[in-house]
């Protein structure tokens, strides 16, 4: 984190709201998030929360009804680093884009997964390797996109044959053919 504060000063880690209720629950219990004054339904209301204002109020209305064990662990992480009404509240410079878990990052480790071990060892295999998994993304797409199209064509051509079978002295337009498959 030091390293990409140097280029940006105004970073800051935010914990992925997913993995922080995961934890919520081990610690504190309550899986459901729907029992008034517990941790997790505290968080998930904190994580609702519009502004800073809305965010002390919650705390102030709820946290003398909850344990003490569940308030010191909601307040064992800064709030800006874990709402992103505190977060954004910052600096004018700051947005979340409505982003509050780290759900795609993962996605995108867990796909590099093999390329990501491979750079320690060789760094031109590990670039070689990325760029066979990305062809190779590449021509599924296609052929995916290719057979769809093939699809689509074989269903309105079964679509119009079927018509013109049904009633042959009546011509379809292709707009009446499209009109009767969306229907």
């Amino acid at each position: 984190m030091d390293s990409v504060k140097l280029v940006l000063p105004a970073a800051g880690h935010f914990h992925c709201s997913y993995h922080r209720s995961q934890n919520i629950i081990k610690m504190c219990g309550g899986d459901s998030g729907k029992v008034p004054n517990s941790a997790l339904w505290m968080y998930n209301k904190l994580m609702k929360c519009k502004n800073v204002e809305q965010l002390q109020y919650n705390k102030d209305k709820h946290f003398v009804n909850m344990s003490k064990k569940d308030i010191n662990y909601l307040n064992s992480i800064d709030d800006e680093s874990q709402y992103p009404a505190a977060r954004c509240a910052m600096d004018l410079s700051v947005f979340m884009y409505s982003r509050s878990s780290s759900g795609t990052a993962e996605s995108m480790n867990k796909a590099n997964k093999e390329m990501r071990a491979r750079t320690a060892v060789d760094l031109l295999n590990a670039c070689i390797m990325l760029l066979i998994k990305s062809f190779n993304h590449c021509v599924r797409s296609s052929r995916a996109s290719y057979k769809n199209l093939i699809n689509r064509f074989h269903f309105q051509s079964l679509t119009f044959q079927v018509l013109q079978q049904s009633q042959p002295n009546r011509w379809y337009s292709q707009k009446t053919i499209y009109r009767f498959l969306l229907h």
